[in-house]
């Protein structure tokens, strides 16, 4: 099937099969072909169970959140070998990377944390480092020399014993680094604190090894975004690298893949998406507790082995036990210092207001024409608007002003996480009045934009502009899950092709839309929201 006959696929499709209203967690997950390997091991025979909720975690490598496994066009990108075939890729774009992939990462800094032994890890403090030579260690000779002349005056003494002290905190910081990049098998040398050849090779190793591992190569130090460049100096992010513990590399992705299968975990048939991020660092911890993730023998044999579903006992906030919550989402804008731009989802217990969940985004602001080079203003308006529904896999049909500024890409407009919406798309909707008919392609009051995942990360990373919407970073799709998993809905389904999916709005995506009178209301502010 070509592009063109994607984009038509609302239009072909002229009826439904087999509809019928459902509640989320009664569902049944279609199977959708994926490739596993032979070998298996059940991880459930190992657990000891501890307190709390049986809860079914899907820990395979080829894993799909059951809603988005159940939209029309995910196969497309789920299913097929060399669709975003490169996981550090999948990552970045929310694609639910597999475990396995961490594994290059986990086994280098292993290695790193069985040769460091008992020692202790340095840190590099100073702002700058120098580049040391033979002369720096003679400099030092003399001055430790001079320093113990009793013929100096007290004066002079004072000033050579800060020049002392400068050097050898120099010398002491090369002696760190080359340490630290000695452990991580990068320096081969001796330990002698001279920035020499052999270091500044081994710092360029060092810094291609976390290009690699990022895919975009910039590091954020205290909010600022800096690129990380293989050039041999210690530049602010090479340090902000290199002062972190090897164990926060070692378990860091096994950890991050985990939270998201927490985040999914079917507890008791339904699935309590605890989302504040204090209790679900708390079951995460947990479930690695009991998965033997939480040492590098018990992470070395899970990455050894193909898993798929798995037990595990976790204790569920109480505030996770309710079927339904009343939600509202306040998004803030700031125009000026773009970073500080974020959503906060509240729920309303006893009338009160309680945050739960908080992310960057990014709003409106001056757009760069691909044309002409120039910009455009887009404003995010300040206001009430209402949440309606949810579109996973949506299409994005470009309005007129989309042609003036450049040329269009099919993958901008077809399903998919390049599309202009990312996966997931909730429009914003001017009133709340009910949708008279949810599944119809053009709705009253919604005007073409409102909260979704973005094909470009690192606009959301760096405080970029849109045209108007609010776009949250891929990774961050827990946010509409949770919004449907705790909104009163009904899905309703179709056959397509021989599979069950949630029921498809011709050209716009596979809806599910929230009950009338459960409606989400979202303020959109300037700075911070009153």
């Amino acid at each position: 099937m070509d592009k063109k006959e994607l984009l038509l696929l609302g239009a072909l499709f002229l009826g439904c099969q087999n509809e019928k209203p459902e509640i989320l967690e009664n569902i049944s997950i279609p199977e959708i072909e994926v490739q596993i390997e032979p070998k298996k091991e059940n991880l459930e025979q190992k657990l000891d169970p501890p307190k709390g909720e049986e809860c079914i975690i899907n820990i395979s490598n080829n894993f799909i959140p059951e809603l988005m496994s159940l939209s029309r066009d995910a196969p497309m990108y789920f299913s097929r070998k060399g669709s975003l075939h490169n996981p550090l890729q999948q990552d970045r774009l929310g694609i639910f990377a597999d475990f396995k992939h961490h594994r290059t990462i986990f086994e280098h800094y292993a290695k790193a944390i069985e040769l460091r032994g008992d020692q202790k890890q340095p840190k590099i403090e100073l702002p700058f480092v120098p580049y040391t030579t033979e002369k720096t260690i003679k400099k030092i000779s003399a001055l430790e020399s001079q320093s113990q002349d009793d013929k100096l005056p007290e004066k002079d003494k004072g000033k050579v014993k800060q020049e002392l002290d400068t050097l050898q905190k120099q010398l002491q910081e090369v002696k760190n680094i080359q340490q630290i990049l000695q452990w991580e098998d990068f320096y081969k040398g001796d330990i002698t604190g001279i920035y020499d050849p052999k270091t500044s090779a081994a710092i360029i190793k060092y810094q291609k090894f976390h290009r690699a591992r990022l895919l975009n190569p910039i590091i954020t130090v205290n909010d600022v975004p800096y690129e990380l460049k293989a050039d041999g100096s210690i530049s602010k992010p090479t340090r902000t690298l290199l002062n972190r513990d090897f164990e926060e590399y070692a378990f860091a992705g096994v950890r991050r893949t985990l939270e998201e299968r927490v985040f999914h975990a079917k507890c008791n048939g339904r699935y309590p998406y605890v989302i504040e991020q204090p209790e679900l660092h708390k079951l995460v911890t947990s479930a690695a507790e009991q998965l033997k993730l939480d040492t590098i023998q018990g992470v070395q044999e899970f990455l050894s082995a193909e898993h798929e579903n798995v037990t595990v006992y976790l204790e569920i906030p109480e505030r996770y036990q309710q079927e339904f919550m009343k939600l509202e989402v306040e998004v803030e804008k700031w125009e000026k210092d773009r970073r500080k731009s974020k959503l906060r989802l509240y729920t309303i217990e006893e009338g009160e207001r309680i945050e739960i969940f908080q992310t960057k985004v990014v709003v409106g602001g001056k757009v760069k024409n691909k044309k002409t080079g120039g910009r455009k203003d887009y404003d995010t308006p300040e206001g009430e608007y209402y949440l309606k529904n949810v579109l996973f896999m949506p299409y994005w049909n470009p309005p007129d002003w989309a042609a003036l500024e450049g040329e269009i890409e099919d993958e901008e407009k077809l399903p998919g996480p390049f599309n202009a919406f990312g996966m997931i798309l909730a429009p914003l909707y001017l009133h709340d009045k009910p949708q008279k008919k949810p599944f119809a392609t053009v709705q009253d009051g919604y005007n073409g934009w409102g909260n979704h995942l973005t094909r470009s990360p690192f606009s959301v990373e760096n405080g970029g502009a849109s045209h108007s919407c609010v776009r949250l970073h891929p990774t961050q799709s827990r946010y509409f899950y949770f919004i449907i998993g705790y909104t009163l809905h009904e899905l309703e389904f179709e056959d397509f092709k021989g599979r069950e999916t949630i029921k498809f709005v011709p050209l716009r995506g596979s809806n599910i839309p929230f009950e009338p009178g459960h409606y989400i209301k979202e303020r959109i502010c300037e700075k911070e929201c009153e």
